[in-house]
């Protein structure tokens, strides 16, 4: 069984005793009196470096390289040869040997022309391979004699294979007619070069391995890969001609340390690094090590190859103080987790740390934890602290000089605290357990623990059915940013592929007007069972998937807006005075895993022309690069008009996303205007800190004219309105229309053009268009032809549904119709007389 770590720490990590006494706070304060910002965790320290960046433990002389020249334990050693004299793989190459102090090592082929050999010493490799556990197995022990029948021998006191053959046992005289018994200690070793049967002479690694092919076709190299175990000395000598490489052994030999960052904030995934060479028993593969750290007991594995807990062994294994870790956590700022799982970043980096590529670290801060926390972790001698403390946030709205409809505002929001990932760009989703920027305008109904629980007589007003996924009881508490949002508590349940979760919101919707539209978002409970279908029933009545067009029989997303039963039927007629949501949620069978889970449910109502625009919207904001702690995002407001009315509201908003869209019936300005809201956990410790960011929403008055202050009967008349507020969405040609029959159409036309205050002559043009002359435009232009009402003024009246004072008004434009056109024609040029 394969590995033992001989190592023992040499290095102390030793910090400023006086740094250690000193608060998160007085640090902080320190820091800004001399007019530094203090980025939490903003910075990049050791234990955050990403694992492509540490170097590998090679080292080289001339045509020699070994894969460390300092080994402790049971390490293998990988020795390589680089002689481009015998490099080429497609020839007979006589074999290559080198000398290991005393000893003669047999150098095999592989197939990038190299030739390699495996040592491990040969005490340690015993003591480790007898240890009960698969994470440290060295194959079978080869005594004395190492025979290949095609002609390789090799009669070190001591070799390991991965095949098992030979007439007596310890012996390996017939490997060809073994079987597995696979290294864990040398996974992932290079090929070596076969044999060509068209080349005379050459043998498989150029030195007479065995193969053997299988009956699907696949060739097994039975003694390929081999491990030396020779005795190693203090200083160990490995020669090729006259190259040599010096490589040192003992337990003190690698050395060990450990880091992490001096601070940590709230839901961080901690970056820990351990830097050990002694935990690199396999040169070839990154490997994993699990140590447990609860109180009062430790526990350490190997876990490339299995979860057995070595650390009775760690003293024979030659570990001496190194080989465990150790945490101090008195305030309980970790979750409640204590098995931490480090991989090593490259196959012979020795370099282990907690977290992936992009930051995710099973050393999680509680969300929970106090400002001042002191966390320490151990490894040998070295010892790492990290201090919990937390930041203020800024934000800023920047619309320019002002603020116009479907004009995109940006918002930014810095908040280190939020860094939760160092390697990631991270984005503020609503579904995640993080600080969201929120905007409330109005009176909108969201989900709020005591109300919900009041429907129920003390319960929380969420479950689950009997036999789903999750456990049917649920426990809710309000987020702390005040952003309308509840986290879940949910339990394990039972394997299932159709769960029924119900929110009995508690809310009255029997007094809202206008058009309703809900808004919710499960995805943290979706995604956890992988959700293929989601169905959805308000007050028993079952609604259509969020957006206009939606038909009936699709499946509802995991999150999104809801405004339909069926068709263009409205839910406003569905919600009473106790709304319950039911959704039905589809999945492959599964168990669903305990934990938090951050949901939300709000219900938004809007009325044209009464000064309703009631809601909730959430704007997911995307940091700006991995470990900036710098998140933005945008916020566009559309105007409610005769042309967009509060019917399909949906249709207009955005009401989560990087870039939210807004519905308003009229303006918002001064202490009214749309605020974004950000729940901050400030430096003291403080928690839903408003920081907020606003900008003034404006109406404007519009302004309509003609080309021209007279017109002939049949003349193409143009017509032009400038009004911002009809500009409602940034990206298409908004088109609007009116009639020239006297009477604007009640809630959908925009203008009416007249003559002479009444309606036109039978040659009136009908329904006619206002279109935008671009995307983004305040600009819209109708032509039609001017009708026959010969010496009548030909009027337009432009419905502003809100003016620049937020009023309704009618703007006119007239000219005169002065003129009657037409022509003579002949038939012929010329007539007989």
């Amino acid at each position: 069984m394969g590995y033992i770590l001989n190592f023992q720490n040499n290095f102390n990590n030793m910090k400023n005793e006086i740094g250690r006494k000193l608060t998160s706070l007085t640090l902080m304060t320190i820091m800004f009196a001399g007019g530094l910002t203090l980025a939490i965790p903003g910075f990049m320290p050791d234990s955050a470096i990403l694992p492509e960046a540490f170097a590998d433990q090679s080292t080289t002389n001339g045509q020699v390289t070994v894969s460390s020249s300092a080994m402790q334990g049971a390490q293998v050693l990988q020795v390589t040869v680089s002689d481009s004299a015998i490099s080429d793989t497609g020839i007979f190459q006589n074999p290559a040997t080198m000398d290991f102090n005393s000893s003669t090592l047999q150098l095999t082929q592989v197939t990038d022309g190299t030739w390699v050999a495996f040592v491990a010493d040969l005490s340690s490799a015993v003591n480790a391979d007898a240890i009960g556990s698969t994470s440290l197995n060295f194959g079978t022990a080869c005594n004395l004699t190492l025979a290949v029948p095609e002609g390789f021998t090799e009669s070190a006191s001591k070799t390991y294979l991965e095949t098992v053959g030979g007439s007596s046992s310890g012996t390996c005289d017939d490997p060809n007619a073994g079987t597995a018994s696979a290294f864990s200690v040398l996974t992932a070793h290079p090929a070596m070069v076969h044999a060509d049967s068209n080349i005379t002479g050459m043998l498989h690694g150029q030195v007479g391995h065995d193969i053997r092919t299988a009956t699907t076709g696949i060739t097994d190299d039975q003694s390929w890969p081999f491990i030396y175990a020779i005795d190693f000395s203090a200083t160990n000598y490995l020669t090729y001609g006259d190259d040599t490489v010096l490589v040192t052994y003992g337990p003190q030999e690698a050395g060990a340390s450990i880091t992490a960052p001096d601070f940590v904030t709230l839901g961080q995934n901690v970056p820990v690094t351990i830097t050990d060479n002694g935990l690199n028993i396999d040169p070839t593969t990154a490997e994993t090590w699990t140590f447990g750290a609860p109180a009062g007991t430790n526990t350490t594995a190997r876990t490339t190859g299995a979860t057995t807990n070595i650390i009775a062994e760690l003293d024979q294994l030659g570990f001496g103080e190194n080989g465990v870790l150790g945490l101090t956590d008195s305030g309980s700022a970790l979750t409640s987790g204590s098995t931490y799982v480090f991989v090593e970043t490259g196959s012979n980096t020795g370099v282990f740390t907690t977290h992936d590529a992009i930051g995710e670290s099973t050393v999680d801060v509680s969300t929970g934890a106090s400002v001042d926390d002191v966390i320490t972790f151990t490894y040998g001698g070295a010892t790492a602290q990290s201090i919990v403390a937390t930041s203020n946030a800024s934000a800023s709205l920047d619309a320019g000089a002002e603020w116009s409809p479907a004009e995109a505002a940006s918002y930014t929001v810095t908040d280190p605290d939020m860094n939760k990932y160092v390697g990631d760009a991270e984005v503020l989703l609503v579904s995640a357990d993080n600080v969201v920027p929120t905007i409330k305008i109005g009176t909108p109904l969201w989900l709020t623990k005591g109300v919900m629980g009041s429907v129920t007589g003390g319960a929380s007003g969420l479950s689950f059915a009997a036999s789903d996924a999750f456990g049917e009881a649920v426990t809710a508490t309000d987020m702390g940013d005040d952003s309308g949002r509840v986290k879940l508590t949910l339990t394990a349940g039972t394997g299932s592929t159709d769960d029924t979760f119900t929110i009995n919101t508690g809310w009255d919707a029997s007094t809202k007007t206008g058009s309703e539209v809900l808004y919710y978002n499960i995805c943290s409970i979706a995604d956890n069972l992988n959700a293929h279908g989601i169905a959805l029933t308000i007050d028993g009545t079952a609604v259509l998937e969020p957006g206009s067009n939606a038909q009936t029989g699709l499946t509802n997303n995991c999150s999104g807006e809801v405004q339909y039963t069926s068709g263009t039927t409205s839910i406003s007629g569905t919600t009473d005075s106790s709304v319950a949501l039911v959704f039905t949620i589809t999945h492959d069978s599964s168990t669903g895993t305990a934990g938090d889970y951050v949901i939300a449910a709000n219900l938004n109502n809007y009325e044209q022309s009464a000064g309703v625009h009631n809601s909730i919207s959430y704007i997911e904001a995307a940091e700006t690069g991995p470990d900036t702690g710098v998140f933005e995002g945008t916020v566009t407001y559309a105007l409610m008009n005769l042309g967009t009315s509060e019917t399909a509201a949906a249709d207009y908003t955005a009401v989560d996303g990087s870039d939210v869209i807004i519905l308003l019936d009229n303006y918002l300005t001064g202490s009214s205007a749309p605020r974004i809201n950000f729940g901050d956990t400030d430096v003291l410790g403080s928690a839903n800190v408003t920081v907020g960011a606003q900008a003034d929403a404006n109406t404007h008055s519009g302004v309509v004219s003609f080309d021209s202050n007279n017109y002939a009967v049949g003349d193409a008349a143009t017509v032009t309105v400038v009004d911002a507020d009809l500009n409602t969405d940034s990206s298409i040609i908004e088109v609007y229309t009116g009639n020239s029959d006297g009477t604007a159409l009640a809630g959908t036309e925009a203008f009416v053009i007249t003559c002479n205050d009444g309606d036109c002559a039978s040659t009136d043009p009908g329904t006619v268009k206002l279109v935008e002359d671009g995307v983004d435009s305040d600009t819209f232009i109708g032509v039609f032809t001017v009708p026959d009402n010969l010496g009548q003024d030909l009027e337009i009246g432009y419905t502003d549904s809100r003016d620049g004072t937020g009023t309704t008004v009618v703007w006119y434009a007239t000219s005169t119709i002065s003129s009657s056109t037409g022509t003579v024609s002949l038939d012929r040029q010329v007539y007989p007389v």
